[in-house]
């Protein structure tokens, strides 16, 4: 008698343990990413991965695709496309979440963007945007998997994140020609930091600083085009950047031998088709300037 009154406690305690977890975990709601007409199964594709991701969490609780079909069809709402926080509220007022993620996928040039979006539904405000760029539709997996690690380090926090560095470096090097802050996410792309890896995106960048003034970007970018790294050796092309990261006072520059002695611009490309002139040296504020030791050299 007395072991049946032990095995049944033990499986009470158990069983309010196991309770007591579930009812901590975050309820989330995930729609389709809208990939317009050309990219709607990339755009699955992704979906299905950052459900992936999320649902090996025990932080979090994913509400049934069927489940949330249902009810959005008997609402008259999209499963695809829901970005309005008022609609994500409406949502919650048939289904028991805490958390919306909605979000989509387009094309940019040869690239591809995720966009996904993170509401609260009792606040109706974004808690999390996130935007990834990766280079080609093989690297969507790996975007994708960046994309819902970010979401799940959000929801860990409980609270609103805010904007990434990398997207504040972006926006200050695409809108206010910032050489400093196309400096330092030409860094965080070559060192994978807040995202993928991406050479080429580095090597862009550091010209894109370059040609706005900082010398430390010249050097890196003459390194880069020597040595082939994100892209083929161009020795002449190299030899202007050394050239140009020593008139601007980084005398690492002036060191390198058989740089070009001509003017001229190297026609580094701008990161989103922009300013083409040479502007003037500024610093940004966000990540700090690191130093990339096989570029140095």
């Amino acid at each position: 008698m007395f072991n049946l009154r032990l095995k049944a406690l033990i499986l009470l305690v158990i069983t309010l343990f196991f309770s007591g977890l579930h009812a901590q975990a975050v309820k989330v709601a995930v729609t389709d990413l809208d990939g317009g007409k050309h990219y709607k199964d990339y755009a699955s594709t992704v979906t299905g991965i950052i459900i992936s991701e999320l649902s090996a969490n025990s932080k979090i609780e994913l509400i049934e695709r069927s489940q949330l079909k249902k009810i959005l069809d008997e609402h008259g709402l999209q499963m695809t496309g829901l970005v309005n926080p008022e609609q994500a509220v409406e949502l919650g007022k048939f289904i028991a979440i805490n958390k919306l993620i909605t979000g989509t996928l387009g094309p940019l040039g040869n690239q591809f963007v995720i966009t996904v979006r993170m509401i609260d539904i009792e606040t109706a405000k974004v808690d999390l945007a996130v935007t990834e760029t990766v280079v080609n539709a093989s690297s969507l997996p790996s975007g994708s998997k960046v994309v819902a690690e970010k979401l799940i380090n959000a929801i860990k926090n409980g609270k609103a994140v805010s904007e990434s560095a990398r997207e504040k470096l972006k926006y200050s090097c695409e809108t206010k020609n910032d050489a400093g802050a196309c400096f330092k996410l030409g860094v965080m792309w070559y060192k994978g930091i807040e995202g993928l890896k991406n050479q080429i995106f580095a090597r862009k960048l550091f010209a894109v600083s370059c040609r706005f003034g900082f010398g430390k970007a010249c050097y890196y970018s003459g390194n880069m085009a020597k040595k082939g790294i994100g892209g083929n050796k161009e020795p002449l092309k190299a030899g202007k950047f050394f050239k140009a990261a020593c008139d601007s006072g980084y005398q690492k520059g002036c060191t390198q031998k058989g740089f070009s002695s001509g003017g001229g611009a190297f026609g580094a490309p701008a990161v989103s088709g922009g300013n083409e002139s040479i502007g003037p040296k500024k610093r940004s504020g966000g990540a700090p300037e690191e130093t990339i030791s096989e570029l140095e050299e």
